[in-house]
């Protein structure tokens, strides 16, 4: 596309192209759970299913100029429409503006950084700053902590039991056993 002279055409367009990007998620939404309930309805009487899933419509990435107003229509669509929305920011400041904007739209949102130290919430890491001293000599901290501590054990256990993957519950019931903690988780 060629770039608009006026800001006032640029947000226009950046209006129509969230607003198309949406119609397609709607649409596929609605295809899924038709395909799931058809697919249902042939578990139940026991006949086969061969239609094909509906596709994911590709993610809408935006490159727009500064102060054009990206994080605000999205702020505000985030806030009419209630629904789950991933934002992804390069910095801490940024995250904070869009909670704000968010929040002033009439909307939720909550901001998570990666191994924040906050107890007592879902995913909070026992073992914090085992954690910063690996990234502070910039080790991967997942492969070197989260698969030997028996805190990220459970933690990935009752992920995968909660969302009913059966073999990734099997292997780390595996690792659990294997690292002597079945009888600590």
């Amino acid at each position: 596309m060629a770039p608009l002279r006026t800001p006032q055409a640029a947000r226009v367009r950046l209006s129509a192209v969230l607003q198309q990007a949406l119609g397609a998620h709607d649409q596929w939404l609605f295809d899924l759970q038709g395909w799931q309930d058809r697919a249902q309805a042939a578990r139940r009487a026991r006949t086969s299913f061969n239609a094909p899933k509906p596709r994911v419509p590709p993610p809408l990435l935006i490159q727009a100029s500064t102060g054009l107003g990206k994080s605000y229509q999205i702020a505000q669509i985030a806030a009419q429409r209630q629904t789950p929305l991933l934002f992804l920011t390069a910095t801490r400041d940024l995250r904070d503006a869009f909670v704000a904007a968010v929040g002033q739209a009439g909307g939720q949102a909550q901001a998570y950084s990666g191994r924040a130290h906050a107890p007592g919430q879902p995913h909070h890491c026992q073992r914090i700053e085992d954690g910063r001293s690996l990234a502070a000599k910039r080790r991967i901290q997942q492969p070197l902590l989260c698969r030997r501590c028996k805190h990220g054990l459970r933690e990935q256990r009752d992920f995968y039991r909660a969302v009913g993957s059966d073999r990734q519950l099997a292997r780390i019931q595996s690792v659990i056993e294997s690292a002597g903690f079945h009888e600590e988780i």
